[in-house]
């Protein structure tokens, strides 16, 4: 029927199967305008979720010391303690756990960040009773700036510093180019360090047995041969006589261009006033007794020294960071296998690469870990 009906009224049928199309065109774009306005409201929706999601995944804050920026060292073990306090101190901040705790001017503290020689922000920002810390330092921080450091972590109840240090490069081979620099962290372990106020006298190192006097004067040819293996170094010639008893005190200093290994008799006994000569044969004239400490001599007599208390090495900076250190050499004959305690000096400018150098040098891998006291500057 429908057929006829479109052979019978030709125009008609032809009519309304355009305005079936132009319906159906009209209704397809409605409906892309309705999915257009739906995406157009959604879109800003969609943008917020998406940055928020950004935020929540944000990468960690970029390392403010580089590898090559460490200090140069002996001694550091290839492993980094796990679940300790990371302490970074760079050029211009220092972060706790990657939170800015101080903005700094070219490695150092501002005044008013510091007091008594510590960092209260950094007291309050160390929690978790964590005992161990590792300490990431740019090799020019001055060393006022990681002594503070240092100290602040002592009064929180931190017992070990662990120094992020580059080891000292191998000697080359006879023929060979020289080695480049260690692109690796290794890392140098001070367990139950110190924080001391300046002082001249005996210093106790709960962990280590002290050192005997006598044995630094039966070492004393042997350091100082050591010592000689620098052509610019002041080494100590072992005097006829040296005292008796007591403990010898190590400390290491640094200051400049220089670094000075000193060993300081420390609590030796007072020595007496020798007593008065005694004739012993009638008739003849005892003989001359020897003098009393700080007596005048007589007529035509000498002086003779005083018994050595002091026994000191000065060598340059540089020999702290050679293949073949000389201080490691010195320090071989008296630590060597024995652990230790040592009395670290420095300058507050000092840049404090060349004191973890010359820890380093002074007890390298493979010797007995050291106890060390830092010492305040004045």
């Amino acid at each position: 029927m429908t057929a006829a009906i479109d052979r019978l009224y030709p125009r008609a049928a032809m009519n309304d199967r355009t305005n079936a199309r132009n319906s159906s065109r009209s209704s397809s774009a409605r409906s892309i305008a309705g999915a257009t306005a739906a995406l157009l409201l959604v879109a800003p929706l969609l943008l917020v979720a998406g940055c928020g999601s950004k935020e929540e995944a944000a990468p960690p804050p970029q390392d403010i010391v580089g590898i090559l920026e460490l200090p140069v060292a002996h001694r550091g073990s290839p492993a980094a303690p796990t679940g300790a306090a990371r302490i970074e101190i760079g050029q211009s901040e220092l972060r706790l756990d990657g939170h800015s705790i101080a903005i700094l001017a070219t490695g150092a503290l501002a005044a008013g960040d510091v007091t008594n020689f510590a960092i209260p922000k950094l007291r309050t920002a160390l929690t978790g009773g964590r005992a161990t810390a590792v300490l990431y330092v740019h090799s020019a921080t001055p060393y006022a700036t990681t002594l503070a450091v240092l100290k602040t972590l002592r009064e929180s109840g931190v017992r070990n510093a662990v120094f992020a240090v580059r080891r000292v490069a191998p000697a080359p081979t006879k023929g060979a180019p020289p080695p480049g620099p260690t692109l690796t962290a290794s890392f140098l372990e001070l367990r139950d360090f110190q924080v001391i106020p300046e002082t001249e006298g005996e210093v106790a190192f709960p962990s280590v047995a002290p050192l005997a006097w006598s044995e630094v004067g039966a070492q004393w040819d042997a350091v100082k041969a050591a010592c000689g293996m620098s052509d610019t170094a002041d080494c100590m010639w072992k005097p006829d006589s040296i005292a008796v008893g007591g403990n010898a005190k190590i400390t290491l200093r640094s200051r400049g261009d220089g670094v000075k290994v000193e060993f300081l008799q420390v609590g030796a006994p007072i020595a007496e006033a020798p007593a008065a000569a005694v004739a012993m044969i009638p008739g003849v004239p005892a003989a001359a007794a020897p003098l009393a400490p700080g007596a005048a001599p007589g007529p035509g007599e000498e002086i003779p020294p005083p018994p050595a208390t002091e026994a000191s090495f000065t060598l340059r900076s540089g020999t702290t960071i050679e293949p073949e250190s000389p201080i490691s050499a010195m320090m071989r004959n008296v630590c060597g296998s024995r652990a230790c305690g040592v009395v670290v000096v420095s300058d507050r400018e000092q840049m404090t690469m060349r004191v973890l150098s010359l820890i380093g040098a002074a007890f390298p891998e493979g010797s007995a870990p050291p106890s060390v006291a830092f010492q305040l500057p004045r």
